[in-house]
């Protein structure tokens, strides 16, 4: 892709809210806007999957964890990745698997409390 239309597809991506510039020196950088990301997930998460399976994901998340610490007898992702020699390839498997899961997690308790904010804001 050539210098000018990877410059036209940042600057839409600026306009619509999805990337955002950083001045350095006589350049710009465009970087993703993680915020605007983060509430596109969580809109899409609300729209396309109802309560009850929302609560349900969250529970099946919050077991996934639940092995992933019973497993390697951790509480946390950072604590594993201190525990895991370098050739330990499932080991680091399991703690990518279980950060993706976190951050699912997160995503899918900030979508059940955006819906319950709407309810609460419509009433």
């Amino acid at each position: 892709m050539s210098e000018p239309t990877a410059r036209r597809y940042c600057k839409t991506l600026v306009n619509t809210g999805f990337a955002e510039t950083e001045p350095d020196g006589q350049t710009t950088l465009y970087k993703r806007n993680s915020d605007r990301v983060l509430m596109s997930r969580i809109r899409e998460l609300r729209e396309e999957v109802d309560r009850p399976e929302l609560l349900d994901s969250i529970q099946e998340m919050k077991a996934e964890i639940r092995r992933y610490e019973d497993r390697y007898d951790v509480v946390s992702v950072e604590e594993l990745a201190q525990q895991l020699d370098a050739d330990e390839t499932d080991g680091w498997d399991d703690l990518t698997a279980w950060r993706t899961t976190r951050q699912n997690l997160a995503v899918a308790q900030a979508a059940l409390a955006y819906d319950e904010a709407s309810h609460q804001l419509a009433v």
